[in-house]
């Protein structure tokens, strides 16, 4: 099993929350201690995170989330302004710096492309986009050729995948006797 975590900052609203590297170093503490450091994702919207996580545990799976509204705004983006860069893969690829380490981009489901899906796997990223929650939409991203779906239906998407004969994910965790 992996743990897909997401640091909930807001650079809109820095008040609310600790700062990201206080967020993240807490958190990578945490993950050092459960010994989990191999079975987690660090995702979210604000990059700033993002880019400490690379500094700091570069080993660390990344997933970039997007939707239009942070696109929008540089804060989000770790200062990067995304019509400077032409694709959001490409501005995902620029935010990764030196530490490109594993980095998934994870995009709105509904703003996912062709283009972009193949774009993101030239550059060496995985692309799982969220929250996918019906079947039509499941099958039009597969179709599109996606790495991975989130989803509030898991049930719904192993029906899918299984109707597709397409590998399932092993089971894991203790065996049931």
């Amino acid at each position: 099993m992996r743990f897909n975590i997401e640091t909930k900052l807001d650079p809109t609203r820095p008040d609310d929350s600790a700062s990201p590297e206080a967020m993240v170093r807490a958190l990578l503490a945490e993950i050092d201690q459960a010994g989990m450091a191999e079975r987690v994702t660090i995702q979210s919207f604000d990059w700033r995170s993002l880019a400490l996580v690379g500094e700091l545990a570069p080993q660390m799976p990344r997933a970039y989330l997007t939707m239009a509204r942070t696109l929008k705004d540089s804060r989000w983006t770790a200062g990067l302004n995304a019509a400077d860069f032409g694709s959001t893969p490409l501005l995902v690829k620029a935010a990764t710096g030196a530490t490109p380490g594993p980095v998934v981009w994870s995009p709105a489901g509904s703003t996912v492309t062709a283009a972009a899906v193949k774009q993101a796997q030239a550059l060496g990223f995985q692309v799982i986009p969220w929250t996918i929650n019906t079947r039509a939409d499941m099958a039009k991203l597969i179709d599109l050729g996606v790495n991975g779906l989130i989803s509030d239906f898991p049930d719904l998407l192993r029906t899918e995948v299984r109707m597709r004969g397409l590998p399932m994910p092993l089971p894991s965790g203790p065996p049931v006797n």
